[in-house]
């Protein structure tokens, strides 16, 4: 027999799925192909479908095809202007839906959640579009692009 616990099955979340050794994971289909978008690990399955459902926003917006459906319908998305979002690319959209699913896990989790992931100072209001430049790029007041560190931990950097 082995030590390592089995991966928790049927959450009810489209696109989480627990690792074996606890964290959670997320992907998403790219639509019209046959490719898959790793979005990321997550320590919390919530923060893995808020991710996913920000990336169904990034790539669909609010009117999605009948097959998908967001996680949570009734959350407030990416705060990205259409004009914006239909010219994302995969990277941006990779970075962006997994902001926002650490970011915004810690306001949501005590309404679904009975252990909740962390705190945060303040609600994120920003939504950025890293690569594009001016003020439309931002649907908030500061420009940051995101990066990942060499262990794939976010970095924000404000220009």
């Amino acid at each position: 027999m082995s030590n390592r616990r089995r991966p928790q099955k049927g959450l009810g979340w489209t696109g989480v799925r627990e690792r074996s050794w606890g964290s959670w994971a997320t992907e998403i289909r790219i639509p019209h192909t046959r490719l898959r978008l790793w979005i990321g690990r997550f320590r919390h399955a919530l923060e893995a479908a808020l991710a996913y459902d920000a990336a169904m926003f990034c790539f669909y917006g609010e009117c999605l095809p009948r097959q998908r459906k967001f996680n949570f319908p009734d959350v407030q998305r990416p705060a990205i202007p259409d004009h914006l979002r239909i010219h994302l690319d995969i990277a941006t959209i990779r970075v962006i839906a997994a902001d926002y699913g650490r970011r915004c896990a810690p306001f949501l989790a005590p309404l679904v959640c009975t252990e909740v992931p962390g705190v945060l100072p303040a609600p994120p209001l920003v939504a950025t579009v890293p690569g594009t430049d001016g003020a439309a790029a931002t649907a908030g007041v500061e420009a940051a692009t995101l990066t990942n560190d060499h262990r794939g931990i976010n970095k924000k950097h404000f220009s």
